[in-house]
């Protein structure tokens, strides 16, 4: 939490300022150096002084949501608007540029056809859907937990992502995976350390190390023509190979080199991954266009 100077100032003489230079200080006074969790954060990012005056305050928080980066999980209940997570004041939604969210892998056994017809408005793509509120969006990172093996499912997220790029043209989406959740439960598998058919030794138990998230932002990058010519001579019926799994290739590996391997481990061919995204994003365009039924 950001320590405040106690001295008073009063407000009217801020206000008496241009507001250029009210800007700088706003600037100046919150920008904070690490990530901000998204929940609540005006509670502690304003100091007292511009609560005391409204117009300070607007100005105060669209300075706040403009200059920090801020960081959200994407598990929560998709029924609720982000508003209500954000906080009660609108300038967080309309001024937040640089945004973290963590979330884990869905999965949908269902072709992009039919996620379109039947899933459209689930839970899993509302919860994406609402990054397109956002009018500012400059930066997005994706922290995202593999829950499955054989490959990426992003039938809820891929359209989103499309999307946030034909309205923010310069936006920067990073996209990372991490396999920590699946490894630790099989390391902390019981059956290892228990007297039995897999049992190894008696030793106290290893803490698992983990291995954080590692880039692979080129997965869910536009496709290039080279990746259009590599599917159409080498995977023409467009049907993705299994991935390795990664809990017999890297529950052994050091942390270094889970990170190091981690990528072969999401996919098995990205270049047909682009092309299947590329491909599920007009398929999401034609049924917006001709309009959703139910939801």
């Amino acid at each position: 939490m950001p320590s405040w100077p106690k001295t008073q100032v009063r407000p009217d003489l801020l206000l008496r300022l241009p507001r250029e230079l009210r800007d700088e200080i706003y600037k100046e006074v919150l920008e904070q150096s690490g990530q901000i969790p998204l929940k609540g954060s005006y509670y502690n990012g304003l100091p007292p002084l511009f609560w005391k005056d409204p117009n300070l305050h607007v100005e105060a928080l669209e300075i706040f949501y403009t200059v920090n980066r801020f960081f959200m999980s994407l598990e929560g209940n998709a029924n609720t608007p982000l508003t209500d997570q954000w906080g009660p004041y609108p300038e967080a939604k309309a001024n937040i540029r640089h945004l973290t969210v963590t979330c884990a892998e869905s999965f949908f056994p269902k072709s992009a056809t039919e996620f379109e017809e039947t899933l459209w408005c689930s839970r899993e793509r509302r919860r994406w859907e609402q990054l397109l509120e956002l009018p500012h969006l400059t930066t997005l990172t994706i922290q995202m937990q593999k829950t499955h093996d054989t490959s990426l499912f992003t039938l809820d997220f891929g359209p989103i992502l499309y999307q946030l790029r034909a309205t923010h043209p310069d936006i920067k989406i990073t996209f990372t995976v991490s396999f920590d959740t699946k490894l630790q439960i099989a390391w902390e598998d019981p059956r290892w350390t228990s007297p039995g058919r897999y049992h190894i030794n008696t030793s106290p138990a290893i803490p698992y190390e983990r291995m954080g998230y590692v880039d692979v932002s080129d997965l869910i990058a536009p496709p290039s023509d080279e990746d259009f010519k590599y599917v159409k001579d080498f995977l023409p019926k467009k049907s993705m190979p299994a991935a390795p799994q990664a809990t017999l290739g890297l529950l052994s590996e050091t942390v270094a080199n889970r990170r190091v391997l981690g990528k072969a481990y999401v996919v098995k061919e990205p270049a047909l991954l682009r092309v299947l995204m590329e491909g599920h994003h007009q398929i999401y365009l034609n049924y917006e266009k001709g309009g959703r039924k139910g939801g």
